[in-house]
């Protein structure tokens, strides 16, 4: 899909789920943001704001599933309606009703395929040894070791490098 296919979806949710409230849904707007990368996707409320992660939805689009890009938009989306409704959102009872709602998982979190993850990742821990590897958005503080290695009494610490 292209980026102004998921922007469509996400106003076509709005609208649908507002009929007949007397919410400003004409004013959310729909952004993709290149500095996202801690999250998939917010609800800027104050601002009406849906931001999502350019990274994943232009760069990386190919390596997720449409439902899963689908449903991170529908997931603010229901942020969106969330707040509008009551005037704050969170992960609650309510934002997993509007979730239901617009046809979202009412999870806090989407797990994302480990390729989309190391394609996006800035930093990963290696193990010298086995190569063994895992991946981060920001660098990595506390030293680490290797859990393979580590289960055969080989105490290895993995080494951080940039990506």
């Amino acid at each position: 899909m292209k980026s102004y296919q998921y922007k469509a979806i996400a106003k076509s949710a709005l609208k649908t789920h507002a009929s007949g409230a007397h919410w400003p849904v004409d004013e959310w707007d729909v952004e993709f943001n290149n500095d996202i990368s801690r999250t998939l996707g917010r609800a800027k409320c104050r601002e009406r704001i849906i931001e999502l992660s350019a990274s994943l939805f232009i760069d990386h689009e190919d390596k997720v599933s449409k439902e899963v890009l689908v449903d991170i938009v529908l997931h603010e989306v229901a942020h969106a309606l969330d707040f509008e409704d009551r005037g704050t959102s969170g992960h609650d009872e309510a934002w997993k009703s509007w979730a239901r709602k617009v046809g979202a998982n009412p999870n806090r979190t989407t797990e994302l395929p480990k390729e989309a993850r190391k394609a996006m990742a800035k930093w990963k821990r290696e193990c010298p040894e086995c190569s063994w590897a895992c991946y981060y958005d920001g660098k990595p503080r506390k030293k680490a070791y290797c859990p393979d290695c580590h289960e055969v009494g080989n105490e290895v610490e993995l080494e951080i490098k940039r990506c």
